[in-house]
Parts: C-alpha cells; structure tokens; sequence
C-alpha cells in the first residue's frame, strides 16, 4: 500500500470513533487527519486536506448526509469513501449516494481493515 494515506473519520464522539480511531491507526501508512460529526464540516475539512478515504457513520446528524455524501463524489471523485450503516435502508441510501463500500456496524474489524485496504490500493 502507498504510504501516508489520509483518512477523515465523519462520526459523532463516542466509543464508535474510538474504536474507529484506533482501528484505522492500525493499518500501515494510513493517518487519521480528522474528525468531525456533522457534514459541514466535513465537507470543509475535505475541500482543504483534499483526504484519500471518508468514514461516515450513517447516523450523523441531519437529513443532508446522501445528499453530502454525493457532493463528495462529484467534487472530489478520488475521495475513497465508507458508509457504515445499521439496517438494510441505510445500506440503500449509501450505495445510491455512490459509497466506495458499505458495510454493516457490528462487522468484524478485519472486514472493515481489507475493505479500506482494497480501496486505497486502487
């Protein structure tokens, strides 16, 4: 995998960030560059640091998560991005609004570990 890979982590405070923090400080040569819990600032924040990968928590607050989540892809279509998502609904909206991946809460972390790999590598 290339080197120095930089992650944005879209996910309200809680154990769910930390365990995603810890998770993705894991994985050789990517670096988590920032977090935030609402979609303005990461529409912000990924408009100046330009990041390789977006993990978004699909229960962000605010109805305007999709629709962000398609401006992301139309901005800055190299912007790799994972919608982690409760329920089957959810799992719907992300693969319209064009996630890279999307995968369940509750996964096993080596699934979630070789879905950011894959996408960093392409």
């Amino acid at each position: 995998m290339v080197s120095h890979m930089l992650a944005l982590l879209v996910v309200k405070p809680g154990p769910l960030r930390e365990a995603l923090r810890t998770l993705m400080t894991s994985i050789p040569g990517v670096k988590v560059m920032g977090e935030v819990d609402d979609t303005s600032s990461a529409l912000k924040m990924i408009g100046e640091r330009r990041p390789d990968l977006v993990l978004v928590d699909a229960d962000i607050p605010g109805e305007e998560a999709w629709r962000t989540l398609k401006q992301v892809k139309e901005r800055w279509p190299q912007v790799r991005s994972v919608v982690l998502t409760d329920h089957g609904c959810q799992q719907q909206e992300a693969k319209a609004a064009h996630a890279d991946a999307v995968l369940q809460k509750g996964m096993p972390p080596t699934l979630l570990v070789q879905a950011i790999e894959t996408l960093l590598s392409k």
